[in-house]
């Protein structure tokens, strides 16, 4: 028996309205060298991807498996872009 769940954010996929539960999320790091005297060629962070696990509802807050099957690399990298987006607007209304 599935249960309703309340959806973290709300979006679109295929133009159908659905809701998104993120159950792990870390955002991409740039690569980024460390200047400090002594720094050298090794002193740098390795560029990490952001990683994203992430499954969709239906407006009536059950799993839409169906709907996340349909989805392209395009529908998922727009997907991760609005999560991002959510995810600095809420970092920075955090800071007022």
């Amino acid at each position: 028996m599935s249960k309703r769940e309340v959806p973290n954010m709300e979006t679109t996929v295929k133009g159908i309205p659905c809701g998104v539960v993120i159950e792990s999320y870390s955002p991409s790091r740039p690569w980024r060298q460390y200047v400090f005297p002594g720094a050298g060629p090794g002193d740098c962070s390795i560029p990490e991807p952001m990683e994203l696990e992430f499954y969709l509802l239906d407006r009536k807050g059950y799993r839409a498996d169906w709907l996340q099957d349909r989805m392209t690399g395009d529908d998922v990298m727009q997907l991760a872009d609005q999560i991002e987006e959510q995810r600095r607007e809420d970092h920075a209304l955090q800071g007022l």
